[in-house]
């Protein structure tokens, strides 16, 4: 078992103290928490002593750490060998500029209503129906007014769009804006699409393409395996949501590396395990939440969790049931 000890490192003031102190001492009053943090950090700082600061010869030198500097500014490591502490080192440098010294959010919507959604087919890669494509319009005007833009300012805000591979959501993407702005002098091209395959849909593999009563007739033995563990299962020649979870760990630290707003049109399998790594969301129930047609979440997270908003952009329609609702 090797052991990697992590020490951020920051001179700067406590950013969000109320609401560290505030989350620490439940149920205190608020001014109260926040004079009891600040008196505990600076009894810490008395008594905190560096890793590896003893000089040249300090035995520490002999221990595996990552220092994390001022949000990132500098990273230090020390003995970290092999796969797995270089995947941890790889994880640290990309979330130590934390999530409080710049609010970020992420929003997730699946693609509009696709003509497999109105058949209850899974996977495939078909087109938009018209009620699709007023999502698709929808989603252009919410992109514009609450993604590229401060609610409170109104200032524009430079942002990110990522879509996967597959029709269906690069189809819904389409209409967004891709103006050049200006930002700190230089011009960034605002959502600019980014396809991923790694945010395609889950493959169905032999089952892609059919409905889920036609896998129970035509295949009932892995119809029984997937409801017995969604988690693990593997349809045949396709994937499980562990391979989507394997497939998604790259695009997770490219998140984290990112500070600008993210709007992501993706797929309900995909978006659910992105849901539940910024939700804290055990994973064996990650694959059992639901993510409607129609709809945006948004995502803001910070030291002791994520906020989470629901937009409806079609609230006068319904989509039915996409056969997804409950598999």
């Amino acid at each position: 078992l090797q052991i990697i000890f992590v020490e951020l490192i920051n001179s700067d003031t406590m950013i969000h103290e109320k609401e560290m102190a505030d989350q620490d001492v439940a149920g205190a009053a608020s001014l109260d928490s926040a004079e009891d943090y600040r008196a505990r950090v600076a009894h810490y700082k008395r008594h905190y002593e560096p890793i590896a600061s003893g000089g040249p010869d300090d035995p520490e030198h002999e221990f595996s750490y990552i220092k994390c500097i001022e949000n990132g500014k500098q990273i230090i490591m020390n003995k970290i060998k092999g796969y797995m502490p270089g995947r941890v080192a790889q994880f640290i440098t990309n979330c130590c500029h934390c999530h409080w010294t710049t609010k970020k959010k992420l929003f997730l919507t699946r693609h509009g209503q696709s003509e497999y959604n109105a058949m209850g087919r899974i996977g495939g890669d078909p087109d938009l129906t018209e009620m699709g494509e007023r999502y698709a319009l929808a989603l252009k005007d919410f992109a514009e007014s609450a993604i590229c833009r401060d609610l409170e300012t109104g200032k524009e805000l430079p942002a990110r769009l990522w879509t996967s591979s597959l029709k269906r959501t690069r189809r819904t993407a389409r209409h967004i804006a891709n103006p050049t702005i200006i930002r700190d002098g230089y011009p960034w091209i605002q959502m600019k699409p980014r396809i991923w395959s790694n945010l395609d849909e889950i493959y169905a593999g032999a089952c892609d393409g059919m409905t889920y009563r036609e896998i129970e007739e035509q295949f009932a033995k892995e119809a029984i395996a997937r409801k017995k563990d969604k988690l693990t299962y593997r349809y045949p020649r396709g994937e499980s949501y562990l391979d989507v979870i394997q497939r998604l760990e790259p695009l997770i630290q490219e998140i984290e590396r990112h500070r600008e707003p993210l709007i992501i049109v993706g797929h309900q399998g995909v978006l659910r395990m992105i849901k539940a790594y910024y939700k804290g969301i055990p994973r064996e129930e990650a694959p059992h939440q639901t993510l409607k047609l129609n709809h945006v979440t948004e995502l803001i997270p910070h030291a002791y969790g994520c906020d989470e908003k629901l937009y409806n952009l079609l609230p006068d329609e319904t989509p039915g049931d996409d056969g997804q609702t409950k598999h």
